[in-house]
Protein backbone atom coordinates (compact mmCIF):
# COMPACT_ATOMS: atom_id res chain seq x y z
CA UNK A 1 0.00 0.00 0.00
CA UNK A 2 3.06 2.65 1.06
CA UNK A 3 4.36 2.04 -2.62
CA UNK A 4 1.47 3.48 -3.87
CA UNK A 5 2.85 6.85 -2.94
CA UNK A 6 5.98 6.32 -4.49
CA UNK A 7 4.48 6.88 -8.08
CA UNK A 8 2.82 10.82 -7.97
CA UNK A 9 0.30 9.81 -11.12
CA UNK A 10 -1.33 7.71 -8.66
CA UNK A 11 -1.96 10.64 -6.03
CA UNK A 12 -3.15 12.80 -9.35
CA UNK A 13 -6.05 10.18 -10.55
CA UNK A 14 -6.98 9.70 -6.98
CA UNK A 15 -7.11 13.59 -6.00
CA UNK A 16 -9.27 13.80 -9.49
CA UNK A 17 -11.54 11.21 -8.75
CA UNK A 18 -11.82 12.59 -4.73
CA UNK A 19 -12.88 16.17 -6.59
CA UNK A 20 -15.54 14.94 -8.71
CA UNK A 21 -16.93 12.62 -5.81
CA UNK A 22 -17.24 16.06 -4.21
CA UNK A 23 -18.20 18.61 -6.87
CA UNK A 24 -21.30 19.15 -5.65
CA UNK A 25 -20.90 18.91 -1.93
CA UNK A 26 -20.48 22.26 -0.49
CA UNK A 27 -18.11 22.24 2.47
CA UNK A 28 -15.32 20.32 1.93
CA UNK A 29 -12.96 20.44 -1.07
CA UNK A 30 -9.39 18.60 -2.73
CA UNK A 31 -6.66 20.38 -4.75
CA UNK A 32 -6.96 19.99 -8.65
CA UNK A 33 -4.46 18.40 -10.03
CA UNK A 34 -2.43 19.75 -13.81
CA UNK A 35 -2.45 16.25 -15.91
CA UNK A 36 -0.71 17.22 -18.76
CA UNK A 37 2.00 18.68 -16.14
CA UNK A 38 2.34 15.56 -13.50
CA UNK A 39 4.61 12.60 -14.27
CA UNK A 40 5.75 9.95 -12.29
CA UNK A 41 8.12 12.20 -10.47
CA UNK A 42 6.45 15.62 -10.10
CA UNK A 43 2.94 16.26 -8.90
CA UNK A 44 1.39 20.24 -10.40
CA UNK A 45 -1.64 21.29 -8.20
CA UNK A 46 -3.91 24.35 -7.16
CA UNK A 47 -2.66 26.16 -4.38
CA UNK A 48 -5.23 25.81 -1.73
CA UNK A 49 -5.11 28.47 1.02
CA UNK A 50 -6.10 27.63 4.50
CA UNK A 51 -5.18 27.39 8.13
CA UNK A 52 -3.90 24.33 9.50
CA UNK A 53 -6.83 22.54 11.54
CA UNK A 54 -4.41 22.05 14.12
CA UNK A 55 -5.35 25.57 15.33
CA UNK A 56 -8.68 24.09 16.21
CA UNK A 57 -7.60 21.35 18.26
CA UNK A 58 -4.67 22.84 20.31
CA UNK A 59 -6.58 25.31 22.22
CA UNK A 60 -8.78 25.77 24.95
CA UNK A 61 -12.13 25.18 24.57
CA UNK A 62 -14.13 25.28 21.39
CA UNK A 63 -14.07 28.01 18.83
CA UNK A 64 -18.34 28.86 17.11
CA UNK A 65 -16.69 26.48 13.80
CA UNK A 66 -15.56 23.63 16.06
CA UNK A 67 -19.55 21.78 15.86
CA UNK A 68 -19.59 22.87 12.11
CA UNK A 69 -16.20 21.42 11.10
CA UNK A 70 -16.98 18.56 13.04
CA UNK A 71 -19.93 17.72 11.44
CA UNK A 72 -18.59 18.70 7.68
CA UNK A 73 -15.24 16.13 8.43
CA UNK A 74 -17.51 13.05 9.73
CA UNK A 75 -19.99 13.51 6.80
CA UNK A 76 -17.37 13.55 4.38
CA UNK A 77 -15.81 10.21 5.68
CA UNK A 78 -18.90 8.76 5.61
CA UNK A 79 -20.21 9.98 1.56
CA UNK A 80 -16.66 8.44 1.22
CA UNK A 81 -17.79 5.12 2.80
CA UNK A 82 -21.00 4.55 1.83
CA UNK A 83 -21.52 6.27 -1.22
CA UNK A 84 -18.29 5.73 -3.20
CA UNK A 85 -16.44 3.29 -1.53
CA UNK A 86 -13.49 5.37 -2.34
CA UNK A 87 -11.92 6.43 1.24
CA UNK A 88 -9.14 8.76 1.75
CA UNK A 89 -6.83 6.86 4.38
CA UNK A 90 -4.71 9.35 5.15
CA UNK A 91 -6.71 11.38 7.42
CA UNK A 92 -4.59 12.83 9.85
CA UNK A 93 -4.95 16.82 10.74
CA UNK A 94 -1.89 17.12 8.89
CA UNK A 95 -3.73 16.36 5.91
CA UNK A 96 -6.88 18.91 6.66
CA UNK A 97 -6.94 22.31 6.24
CA UNK A 98 -9.42 24.75 7.12
CA UNK A 99 -10.64 27.80 4.71
CA UNK A 100 -12.99 30.50 6.18
CA UNK A 101 -15.03 31.92 3.79
CA UNK A 102 -16.73 35.48 4.16
CA UNK A 103 -20.87 36.11 3.40
CA UNK A 104 -21.64 36.44 -0.41
CA UNK A 105 -18.46 35.65 -1.81
CA UNK A 106 -19.92 33.59 -4.62
CA UNK A 107 -22.90 36.37 -5.84
CA UNK A 108 -21.66 40.28 -7.01
CA UNK A 109 -25.45 40.53 -6.59
CA UNK A 110 -25.80 39.22 -2.82
CA UNK A 111 -22.79 41.85 -2.01
CA UNK A 112 -24.43 45.18 -3.21
CA UNK A 113 -27.82 43.89 -1.66
CA UNK A 114 -25.12 43.99 1.78
CA UNK A 115 -23.58 46.80 0.95
CA UNK A 116 -26.27 48.86 -0.26
CA UNK A 117 -27.87 48.17 3.70
CA UNK A 118 -24.81 48.53 5.46
CA UNK A 119 -24.93 52.34 3.62
CA UNK A 120 -28.41 52.60 4.40
CA UNK A 121 -30.21 54.75 7.12
CA UNK A 122 -32.14 50.89 8.28
CA UNK A 123 -28.73 49.52 9.65
CA UNK A 124 -27.77 49.78 13.13
CA UNK A 125 -24.71 48.58 15.05
CA UNK A 126 -23.48 45.71 12.40
CA UNK A 127 -20.47 45.39 14.29
CA UNK A 128 -17.55 43.97 11.30
CA UNK A 129 -20.13 44.70 8.26
CA UNK A 130 -20.02 48.79 9.10
CA UNK A 131 -15.89 48.08 7.19
CA UNK A 132 -15.08 45.98 4.43
CA UNK A 133 -15.02 42.08 5.35
CA UNK A 134 -11.88 40.89 5.35
CA UNK A 135 -11.07 38.31 2.34
CA UNK A 136 -10.54 34.51 3.07
CA UNK A 137 -6.61 34.50 2.36
CA UNK A 138 -6.48 37.69 5.21
CA UNK A 139 -8.40 36.03 7.49
CA UNK A 140 -5.95 32.78 6.76
CA UNK A 141 -2.72 35.16 7.27
CA UNK A 142 -3.94 36.81 10.33
CA UNK A 143 -4.06 33.04 12.02
CA UNK A 144 -1.05 32.00 11.14
CA UNK A 145 0.32 34.76 12.16
CA UNK A 146 -0.90 33.88 15.69
CA UNK A 147 0.36 30.64 15.18
CA UNK A 148 3.76 31.57 13.41
CA UNK A 149 4.24 33.79 16.81
CA UNK A 150 3.80 31.31 19.50
CA UNK A 151 5.66 28.94 17.80
CA UNK A 152 8.12 31.94 17.80
CA UNK A 153 7.67 32.15 21.75
CA UNK A 154 6.23 35.47 20.95
CA UNK A 155 3.57 35.12 22.96
CA UNK A 156 2.45 32.80 25.30
CA UNK A 157 0.12 29.50 24.92
CA UNK A 158 -2.76 31.38 26.98
CA UNK A 159 -2.85 34.98 24.78
CA UNK A 160 -2.57 32.52 21.64
CA UNK A 161 -5.89 31.39 22.72
CA UNK A 162 -7.27 34.02 23.58
CA UNK A 163 -6.35 35.82 20.21
CA UNK A 164 -7.86 33.23 18.40
CA UNK A 165 -10.91 32.89 19.94
CA UNK A 166 -11.85 36.09 20.11
CA UNK A 167 -11.13 36.49 16.25
CA UNK A 168 -13.11 33.19 15.64
CA UNK A 169 -16.14 34.67 17.16
CA UNK A 170 -16.12 37.81 15.45
CA UNK A 171 -15.66 36.24 12.17
CA UNK A 172 -18.97 33.82 13.14
CA UNK A 173 -20.66 36.73 14.22
CA UNK A 174 -19.81 38.26 11.10
CA UNK A 175 -21.24 35.31 8.80
CA UNK A 176 -18.25 33.36 8.42
CA UNK A 177 -18.41 30.14 7.40
CA UNK A 178 -15.91 27.03 7.47
CA UNK A 179 -15.20 24.34 5.26
CA UNK A 180 -12.36 21.89 4.94
CA UNK A 181 -9.72 21.02 2.63
CA UNK A 182 -8.27 17.48 1.95
CA UNK A 183 -4.36 17.12 1.38
CA UNK A 184 -2.13 14.33 0.21
CA UNK A 185 -4.38 11.90 -1.89
CA UNK A 186 -1.56 9.49 -2.16
CA UNK A 187 -3.10 6.72 0.03
CA UNK A 188 -6.73 5.14 -0.23
CA UNK A 189 -8.74 2.66 0.28
CA UNK A 190 -11.41 0.64 -1.73
CA UNK A 191 -13.19 -2.24 -0.44
CA UNK A 192 -13.71 -4.93 -2.80
CA UNK A 193 -17.25 -7.15 -2.93
CA UNK A 194 -15.83 -9.69 -0.54
CA UNK A 195 -14.32 -7.46 2.19
CA UNK A 196 -17.38 -4.65 1.81
CA UNK A 197 -20.01 -7.44 2.68
CA UNK A 198 -17.36 -8.70 5.72
CA UNK A 199 -17.17 -5.10 6.60
CA UNK A 200 -21.15 -4.95 6.41
CA UNK A 201 -21.77 -8.02 7.99
CA UNK A 202 -19.71 -7.76 11.07
CA UNK A 203 -21.17 -4.08 11.48
CA UNK A 204 -24.40 -5.75 11.59
CA UNK A 205 -23.33 -7.82 13.76
CA UNK A 206 -22.17 -5.30 16.54
CA UNK A 207 -25.49 -3.44 16.17
CA UNK A 208 -27.55 -6.34 16.68
CA UNK A 209 -24.98 -7.24 19.73
CA UNK A 210 -24.48 -10.66 18.51
CA UNK A 211 -21.23 -10.94 19.49
CA UNK A 212 -20.97 -14.67 18.71
CA UNK A 213 -21.76 -14.36 15.21
CA UNK A 214 -19.31 -11.43 15.34
CA UNK A 215 -16.36 -12.94 16.76
CA UNK A 216 -16.92 -16.26 14.57
CA UNK A 217 -17.28 -14.19 11.28
CA UNK A 218 -13.83 -12.34 11.62
CA UNK A 219 -12.45 -15.83 12.55
CA UNK A 220 -14.03 -17.12 9.26
CA UNK A 221 -13.13 -14.37 6.73
CA UNK A 222 -9.73 -13.26 7.70
CA UNK A 223 -6.86 -14.27 5.62
CA UNK A 224 -5.38 -17.42 7.82
CA UNK A 225 -8.21 -18.34 9.56
CA UNK A 226 -6.30 -21.78 10.74
CA UNK A 227 -3.33 -19.48 12.02
CA UNK A 228 -6.16 -17.95 14.95
CA UNK A 229 -4.63 -18.95 18.75
CA UNK A 230 -7.76 -19.83 20.72
CA UNK A 231 -10.46 -19.35 18.63
CA UNK A 232 -13.25 -19.78 21.45
CA UNK A 233 -11.41 -17.76 24.01
CA UNK A 234 -11.41 -14.96 20.86
CA UNK A 235 -15.12 -15.30 20.46
CA UNK A 236 -15.54 -15.24 24.06
CA UNK A 237 -13.65 -11.49 24.14
CA UNK A 238 -15.79 -10.10 21.54
CA UNK A 239 -18.68 -11.51 23.02
CA UNK A 240 -17.82 -9.43 26.72
CA UNK A 241 -16.90 -6.60 24.62
CA UNK A 242 -19.81 -6.35 22.65
CA UNK A 243 -22.25 -7.00 25.88
CA UNK A 244 -19.95 -4.01 27.66
CA UNK A 245 -21.32 -1.69 24.80
CA UNK A 246 -24.84 -2.75 24.80
CA UNK A 247 -25.12 -0.76 28.25
CA UNK A 248 -24.73 2.62 26.46
CA UNK A 249 -26.36 1.43 23.22
CA UNK A 250 -29.63 3.34 24.39
CA UNK A 251 -27.84 6.78 24.20
CA UNK A 252 -26.23 7.64 20.72
CA UNK A 253 -24.19 9.95 22.30
CA UNK A 254 -22.25 8.17 24.58
CA UNK A 255 -21.49 4.88 21.96
CA UNK A 256 -18.28 6.21 20.03
CA UNK A 257 -16.71 3.75 17.37
CA UNK A 258 -13.79 3.59 19.06
CA UNK A 259 -15.41 1.72 21.96
CA UNK A 260 -16.30 -0.62 20.30
CA UNK A 261 -13.25 -1.62 17.76
CA UNK A 262 -10.68 -0.23 19.79
CA UNK A 263 -10.97 -3.48 22.42
CA UNK A 264 -11.60 -5.49 18.86
CA UNK A 265 -8.42 -4.56 17.61
CA UNK A 266 -6.62 -5.29 20.60
CA UNK A 267 -8.41 -8.81 20.37
CA UNK A 268 -7.35 -9.36 17.21
CA UNK A 269 -3.77 -8.85 17.54
CA UNK A 270 -3.67 -11.13 20.95
CA UNK A 271 -5.17 -14.09 18.76
CA UNK A 272 -3.39 -13.59 15.44
CA UNK A 273 -6.50 -13.04 13.70
CA UNK A 274 -4.95 -11.80 10.32
CA UNK A 275 -7.71 -9.48 8.50
CA UNK A 276 -7.65 -7.86 4.96
CA UNK A 277 -5.50 -4.64 5.43
CA UNK A 278 -8.09 -2.52 3.19
CA UNK A 279 -10.11 -3.49 6.02
CA UNK A 280 -7.93 -2.62 8.96
CA UNK A 281 -7.45 0.67 7.25
CA UNK A 282 -11.02 1.89 6.66
CA UNK A 283 -10.96 1.16 11.33
CA UNK A 284 -8.34 3.05 11.31
CA UNK A 285 -9.23 6.12 9.27
CA UNK A 286 -12.25 6.13 11.32
CA UNK A 287 -10.59 5.87 14.77
CA UNK A 288 -8.80 9.30 13.65
CA UNK A 289 -11.24 11.03 12.04
CA UNK A 290 -14.21 9.89 15.05
CA UNK A 291 -10.79 11.16 17.38
CA UNK A 292 -10.82 14.74 15.29
CA UNK A 293 -14.65 15.08 15.52
CA UNK A 294 -15.01 14.27 19.18
CA UNK A 295 -12.26 16.77 19.84
CA UNK A 296 -14.13 19.24 17.67
CA UNK A 297 -18.01 18.12 19.00
CA UNK A 298 -17.56 15.70 21.50
CA UNK A 299 -21.62 15.38 20.82
CA UNK A 300 -20.63 13.79 17.13
CA UNK A 301 -21.80 10.39 16.52
CA UNK A 302 -20.66 8.45 13.77
CA UNK A 303 -23.74 6.53 13.74
CA UNK A 304 -26.48 8.98 14.36
CA UNK A 305 -24.44 11.02 10.83
CA UNK A 306 -24.70 7.75 8.86
CA UNK A 307 -28.26 7.89 9.06
CA UNK A 308 -29.58 9.96 6.27
CA UNK A 309 -26.61 8.34 4.01
CA UNK A 310 -28.08 5.15 4.64
CA UNK A 311 -31.47 6.35 3.97
CA UNK A 312 -30.81 7.47 0.83
CA UNK A 313 -28.38 5.04 0.00
CA UNK A 314 -30.87 2.39 0.38
CA UNK A 315 -33.57 4.49 -1.23
CA UNK A 316 -31.29 4.16 -4.17
CA UNK A 317 -30.20 0.89 -3.86
CA UNK A 318 -33.96 -0.27 -3.67
CA UNK A 319 -34.35 2.06 -6.91
CA UNK A 320 -31.68 0.01 -8.84
CA UNK A 321 -33.00 -3.74 -7.70
CA UNK A 322 -36.79 -2.64 -8.65
CA UNK A 323 -35.35 -1.38 -12.08
CA UNK A 324 -32.86 -3.65 -13.02
CA UNK A 325 -33.29 -6.77 -10.88
CA UNK A 326 -31.27 -9.17 -13.61
CA UNK A 327 -28.44 -6.87 -14.73
CA UNK A 328 -27.34 -5.36 -11.71
CA UNK A 329 -27.60 -7.87 -9.79
CA UNK A 330 -28.29 -11.35 -11.26
CA UNK A 331 -30.68 -12.44 -10.07
CA UNK A 332 -34.27 -11.41 -8.81
CA UNK A 333 -33.62 -11.23 -5.25
CA UNK A 334 -32.11 -8.53 -2.98
CA UNK A 335 -28.24 -8.72 -2.66
CA UNK A 336 -27.03 -9.80 0.91
CA UNK A 337 -25.07 -6.86 1.25
CA UNK A 338 -27.94 -4.85 0.68
CA UNK A 339 -30.32 -7.08 2.88
CA UNK A 340 -27.69 -7.06 6.41
CA UNK A 341 -26.74 -3.26 5.32
CA UNK A 342 -31.24 -2.49 5.89
CA UNK A 343 -30.87 -4.44 8.84
CA UNK A 344 -28.06 -2.29 10.64
CA UNK A 345 -30.08 0.63 8.88
CA UNK A 346 -33.36 -0.19 11.26
CA UNK A 347 -31.72 -1.12 14.00
CA UNK A 348 -29.93 2.28 13.92
CA UNK A 349 -33.41 4.51 13.50
CA UNK A 350 -34.96 2.07 16.15
CA UNK A 351 -32.17 3.36 18.84
CA UNK A 352 -32.77 6.79 17.08
CA UNK A 353 -36.27 7.00 18.05
CA UNK A 354 -36.03 5.47 21.70
CA UNK A 355 -33.17 7.92 22.31
CA UNK A 356 -35.54 10.72 21.03
CA UNK A 357 -38.52 9.04 23.18
CA UNK A 358 -35.90 9.34 26.20
CA UNK A 359 -35.00 12.85 25.66
CA UNK A 360 -38.74 14.52 25.24
CA UNK A 361 -38.58 17.77 27.33
CA UNK A 362 -35.38 17.73 28.02
CA UNK A 363 -33.59 18.80 24.81
CA UNK A 364 -34.58 22.57 23.94
CA UNK A 365 -38.54 21.93 23.72
CA UNK A 366 -37.31 20.39 20.43
CA UNK A 367 -40.62 18.05 19.69
CA UNK A 368 -43.32 20.64 21.28
CA UNK A 369 -41.67 24.24 21.59
CA UNK A 370 -43.32 26.48 24.79
CA UNK A 371 -46.34 23.90 24.83
CA UNK A 372 -44.18 20.92 25.85
CA UNK A 373 -46.22 18.57 28.28
CA UNK A 374 -42.54 17.99 30.37
CA UNK A 375 -41.96 21.80 30.79
CA UNK A 376 -43.44 24.29 32.32
CA UNK A 377 -42.61 28.28 33.07
CA UNK A 378 -41.51 27.13 36.46
CA UNK A 379 -39.81 24.34 35.82
CA UNK A 380 -36.05 24.03 36.43
CA UNK A 381 -35.52 22.11 33.23
CA UNK A 382 -36.91 25.47 31.15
Amino acid sequence: MMMSQVGLRTEARNAERFAANFSGRAGVAFPRVYLPLDSKDVLVETFCDGIPLRAFLDIDGHTPFDRELGARGLDAFLHMLIYDNFVHADLHPGNIMVSLSPPFVGSPLDRFVEDFYDMSPFNRGRGMHEKQLPSSAQVHRHVRSILDSHEADEISTHQKNKEIHAYADLLYQSGFTASLVFLDCGLVTLLDDFNRRNFIDLFESVCTFDGNRAGNLMIDRCLTPELVVSPDVFVLRIQDIILRVRKVSLQLSKLTFSEIFEPVMRAVRIHHVRLAPDFINIIMAMFILEGIGRRLDPESDVLRAALPMLRSWLKEDAKNELTYPQHARGSTSPSTASWNLLKVWMYIELREYLDRVRSWGYDDQEFFGEFSPFLTADSSLA
